[in-house]
């Protein structure tokens, strides 16, 4: 570096550093800065063509910051230029104040230190100083003449490299408060930026909590336009939604302060206005006055609705189902409003968050709408199931899903109750489950339905049959769950038992009846042949019979009559007993002599018989009613079959005495008795008893004994032994 000596400077010199360092501290650019710097040197030395010139931050290449010269003019000025091998360049390799003539310019280039000089060369002499910055040689200042009188002498190279010291300064500190007031913008562009950012994701923050809170889309808009006023200038907002398949557009909200709300409409047909272009170019358009004319020049924009006498206006596309179905739109009427491409930024960025917001809250709406379709569907269906005449039961892998209240009403279970339970609870037994579900599975798994029938147990344990009948609702697999249908066919069920045991019962009484016939004819055939033969005997022999056979005879046939008129009257009471005819007149009657009577008869109607019947009467006095002719039948029969089913003989005891103010009759014989599974048939219509063998009978006595009993209120029991006998007891 050249040492300086800055004695012998006159006042008009540091004067102007002084104006010279002034300028650095004012002046906005080093092209101004240069500007006053050539002004104020050209007071010292002749300057008529200077320029500054620094090393690029780009390395290898130099910067004209201020370039003025006689004949090249301003070209260089500001220009970003590669380092070459000139003046400027030998000047920043020696790091020392160059005083340069034509002679000497011709030896350099003779020698090869400067090869690519640029700019007009014909200058007569030139001086260039380096400028030393921040320590190093970071330029040169450089002044030239082309005037053959003007030539620079070591004067002038002292005193430029004076000023090019002041000059080196003021570029420091100019570089240093330029690159202080660069941070301090770069600080508040930063925290501008930084305030925005927060802003924005407030506002997306408040967005989201509007978009949860279950609003309407016209109160969701306005949260959006209020909070839309914190990021950019919106006093007049809109929002559309548009339906293109349909053609329409609808603005849930819309609010300008010339326009009112009288856009706020839904269905309006799609037209070339703005918010169509922002649909059709899907992008965020800027229009102030200017541009609208040329859109609508163009034929862009030509049935624009509402007030169009905005000064700017900012729309952006809306993307809810993954194109552009809406448009967000800011606009002013103030005059010099004007948006910039950040706020179209801004807007887009909010735009974004609206339409995700927009989206969900729509989604939500379809789903609220399904769920209340699903729900009125469910509760209709579930209406026509429950009033459905057969149970239904929705079962998943063993567990019921669901049931109707049929099929709660069946079960005697509370819908709830079943609800979550196995079908188990319907079988009596974990056998019978497990049977049935093999089965049902089995054809499930083959045809993807099952049917049969089958008991189920209700819940106080009564058992019912069912139609039971399922389908799976996936093809043969019954595991996604099957659908059971229940119909109570109990009722059923027993009237085909009940008619299978009236047919049974029917072809017994048909067998019995046939019997009865022919045990009749046989009972009339024997008094009869006793009477014939002893008309015939005293037709033909009566010259020859005594008087005493004679009254034998007819003591015979009287008693074939009367025996006859007996059997007569008995199938006669049996008819009506068959027909619920009998009539029942009581009134008082000598029972111990009836008793006595009905003895004798029993006996004479069985003389053949090797029993006999011991009456023991202990009855207290009493005028208690009897109907003679059922009171005749029921002991009649009761003591008729005491000899008769006491074959091998044996005592017949016929009791008669008083309890507790009735009537105590038992008929009791030491015969064959009756088996005892068959008691509970023993007053059963033509019911005989397994064991009476060739025993003639009809089976109908003692069932007309029973209803004779009960017409006179009393009540019938037997009890009977196989082997040992019976023992009717008859309480009137």
């Amino acid at each position: 570096m050249d040492a300086f000596d800055e004695t012998g400077f006159s006042s008009a010199t540091y004067k102007v550093l002084y104006q010279i360092a002034e300028s650095a501290a004012t002046e906005e650019t080093l092209f101004e800065f240069g500007g006053t710097l050539h002004r104020l040197l050209a007071e010292l030395i002749p300057a008529k063509n200077l320029y500054l010139c620094l090393l690029s931050e780009h390395p290898g290449r130099l910067n004209f910051p201020y370039y003025v010269d006689e004949r090249d003019g301003d070209s260089m000025q500001e220009m970003d230029v590669p380092m070459r091998k000139g003046l400027t360049e030998f000047v920043l390799h020696s790091g020392v104040t160059e005083l340069i003539s034509a002679e000497r310019y011709m030896a350099l280039q003779q020698s090869g230190d400067i090869t690519e000089a640029t700019g007009d060369l014909s200058f007569n002499s030139w001086l260039g100083v380096p400028l030393h910055i921040n320590g190093r040689i970071g330029g040169v200042l450089t002044v030239q003449s082309y005037d053959a009188d003007v030539a620079y002498q070591a004067s002038d190279a002292h005193l430029l490299a004076f000023v090019a010291r002041h000059v080196a300064t003021a570029i420091e500190r100019k570089q240093s408060f330029d690159a202080l007031r660069t941070a301090h913008m770069e600080l508040e562009r930063e925290t501008k930026q930084r305030r925005q950012s927060e802003a924005m994701y407030r506002v997306f923050y408040e967005l989201a909590v509007q978009a949860a809170q279950g609003d309407s889309l016209h109160d969701f808009c306005a949260k959006v336009h209020e909070l839309l006023g914190q990021l950019v200038s919106s006093p007049n907002c809109y929002i559309s939604l548009c339906d293109v398949a349909k053609g329409v557009k609808h603005f849930p909200y819309y609010v300008d302060e010339r326009d009112g709300e009288t856009l706020q409409k839904t269905d309006v047909p799609l037209r070339k206005g703005l918010t169509e272009f922002v649909l059709n170019t899907d992008r965020p358009q800027r229009i102030d006055q200017a541009r609208l004319a040329q859109l609508q020049a163009d034929g862009h924009i030509t049935q624009a609705q509402g007030d169009l006498s905005f000064t700017a206006w900012l729309g952006v596309p809306l993307h809810i189902r993954g194109h552009a179905d809406g448009v967000l739109a800011v606009q002013s009427y103030a005059p010099g409003a004007k948006y910039f491409e950040a706020d179209a930024e801004v807007l887009a960025h909010v735009a974004h968050h609206v339409s995700g917001a927009i989206a969900r809250m729509q989604a939500f709406e379809a789903v609220h709408r399904s769920e209340l379709a699903l729900r009125r569907t469910t509760y209709e269906r579930e209406a026509m199931l429950n009033t459905a005449l057969v149970g239904i039961s929705f079962n998943v892998k063993d567990k019921i899903v669901w049931v109707n209240e049929k099929c709660a009403e069946m079960s005697g279970f509370q819908r709830e109750d079943l609800i979550g339970q196995s079908p188990r609870i319907f079988y009596e037994s974990d056998e019978a489950f497990v049977a049935e579900k093999a089965r049902s599975e089995a054809s499930l798994r083959q045809h993807g339905t099952y049917s049969g029938e089958r008991y189920t147990r209700r819940q106080n344990g009564e058992k019912i049959w069912v139609l039971l009948a399922g389908r799976c609702v996936e093809n043969n697999d019954p595991d996604a769950g099957v659908i059971w249908t229940l119909l109570d066919v109990t009722a059923r069920r027993q009237a085909e038992d009940d008619i299978r045991e009236a047919l049974e019962r029917q072809r017994e009484l048909n067998v019995l009846r046939s019997r009865f016939v022919a045990m009749t004819s046989h009972e009339f055939r024997t008094p009869l042949a006793s009477i014939l033969s002893s008309a015939e005997l005293l037709r033909y022999y009566s010259e020859r019979v005594s008087a005493a056979e004679r009254d034998n005879l007819l003591q015979s046939i009287e008693a074939g009559v009367q025996r006859m008129t007996l059997m007569l009257d008995r199938i006669l009471l049996i008819g009506k007993a068959e027909a619920e005819m009998l009539e029942f007149h009581p009134k008082p009657i000598d029972l111990k002599a009836l008793c006595e009577q009905l003895i004798k008869e029993a006996a004479l109607q069985h003389a053949d018989a090797k029993s006999r019947i011991t009456l023991d009467w202990n009855v207290e006095p009493g005028n208690q009613g009897y109907d003679e002719k059922l009171f005749r039948h029921i002991f009649s029969n009761l003591l008729s079959n005491a000899l008769k089913y006491s074959p091998v003989g044996g005592a017949v005891q016929f009791r008669v005495y008083s309890a507790l103010e009735r009537t105590v009759l038992e008929v009791q014989d030491q015969g064959i008795g009756i088996p005892a599974d068959e008691l509970h048939h023993l007053f059963d219509s033509f019911h005989r008893a397994s064991n009476v063998g060739a025993i003639a009978g009809t089976g109908l006595g003692l069932s007309i004994v029973k209803k004779s009993v009960e017409l006179h209120g009393g009540t019938i029991a037997v009890r009977s032994t196989i082997g040992e006998g019976s023992c009717f007891t008859v309480t009137l």
